[in-house]
């Protein structure tokens, strides 16, 4: 055994499951078997145990609910959930709430669990040193970031899945724009129906292209972010090109106004674009650029008031070839910031809104500071806030 002193608890109300984990492990480890919470809680009260492994459905007590007693009766014990997909919300829940340090998904890997075990067993162990529990505690966070990571890298792949059919599907649509004026001269040819009938598919014939193109940017913007999200779960070097040119720019603008479009009708906000003619290459990349812009100006909308006469939100672009930069200016005539809430904006987590997160702003921060820029703010109460954006200019070859 590779401990004589470390007790693994596997409580699974199922025959089968319980022979295949004894016959697996027994050799290995100190193995006790249980058919039920009930019982695992009998069994805790008499014996010391380092880790136990339960499965999460069982009659009685489930997994999670016989881990909650066992968190607060005995804290020092190691904590695993055995479960299958179906049970994601579970496992989430359980491994944010440090109810369990790491989760094993149905059917589990004999080589993957064995490993896991023996790291529990050395959690466990470090409770008997000096800050033994100030550095497990540390150790099951660790494990806890690494479980949620490999979670959130299994969503990134059915993600994956969905935005290849919508891309294939954006790319049938553009059929639509290749018949455009074919479609028109048809319908204009048409005399069965009064010409009322057809005034809208009309108008949609003429945003057309418009909608589709911001279709085309939206889907390739959500496969970065996948990508991005996967690169930084699996920790495989990022290869964007950090360069945007001054069409992009324009696009990343014009992509802002439209995807915020709804919310400004909403709203009754007037967002336009300024200084759009003349745009250098900036060192960022497209998509990096869209999320920033799109962020400020969603935060710009929402800082006006539907009942308020005038609300306008000006996008305005401007360089500076001496210094080397370019800088983007969100300008709202909404309700503007105090100082002291100008002085919070931009942290993690800080929020004015009741459902936000905080993180908006904050990951613009990020974006920006990879490439060397900035986001700062200038705000009045009476008067509004502005948010500029500074980006150095891409170095000539």
């Amino acid at each position: 055994m590779e401990s004589s002193n470390g007790t693994i608890l596997y409580v699974d109300d199922e025959v089968g499951n319980r022979v295949v984990f004894d016959a697996t492990f027994a050799d290995d480890f100190d193995i006790v078997l249980v058919d039920s919470g009930e019982t695992a809680l009998e069994y805790l009260e008499e014996n010391e145990v380092a880790i136990i492994v339960s499965d999460q459905r069982m009659p009685g007590l489930s997994g999670d609910e016989l881990l909650t007693q066992v968190r607060q009766r005995w804290p020092r014990t190691i904590r695993l959930i055995v479960t299958g997909y179906a049970d994601v919300d579970t496992i989430l829940r359980a491994v944010n709430e440090g109810l369990v340090a790491r989760y094993v998904v149905k059917p589990w890997d004999q080589h993957q669990l064995r490993d896991i075990l023996r790291w529990g067993l050395e959690a466990y162990d470090l409770t008997a040193q000096d800050h033994g529990e100030v550095i497990q505690a540390r150790l099951i966070e660790s494990e806890k970031l690494a479980s949620l990571g490999a979670m959130h890298l299994s969503f990134m792949h059915e993600i994956g899945t969905l935005l290849s059919y919508m891309t294939s599907s954006v790319a049938e649509l553009n059929t639509i724009v290749e018949y455009q004026e074919d479609l028109v001269e048809v319908i204009g040819a048409d005399s069965s129906r009064p010409s009322e009938h057809w005034h809208p598919l009309l108008s949609f014939l003429n945003d057309s292209a418009e909608i589709l193109e911001n279709l085309n940017v939206g889907t390739s913007l959500l496969s970065h972010l996948r990508a991005e999200v996967t690169r930084l779960i699996s920790g495989v070097p990022g290869s964007t090109t950090m360069e945007c040119a001054g069409d992009d720019v324009r696009r990343a603008v014009e992509f802002a106004i439209s995807a915020n479009r709804a919310e400004a009708v909403l709203t009754k906000v007037d967002v336009r674009s300024e200084s759009l003619a003349s745009v250098p290459p900036v060192a960022i990349s497209v998509e990096d650029l869209m999320q920033v812009i799109i962020n400020l100006t969603r935060n710009a909308i929402q800082s006006h008031s539907p009942d308020a006469q005038g609300n306008e939100v000006i996008i305005r672009v401007t360089s500076e070839l001496d210094k080397r930069v370019a800088t983007i200016s969100v300008i709202d005539n909404g309700e503007g910031m105090s100082p002291e809430l100008l002085s919070k904006v931009g942290r993690q987590f800080h929020t004015t809104k009741k459902t936000g997160t905080g993180l908006g702003t904050y990951r613009c921060r990020i974006l920006l500071s990879r490439v060397g820029g900035s986001l700062t703010y200038q705000s009045d109460l009476t008067k509004g806030t502005t948010a500029t954006i500074t980006l150095p200019l891409v170095e000539e070859a």
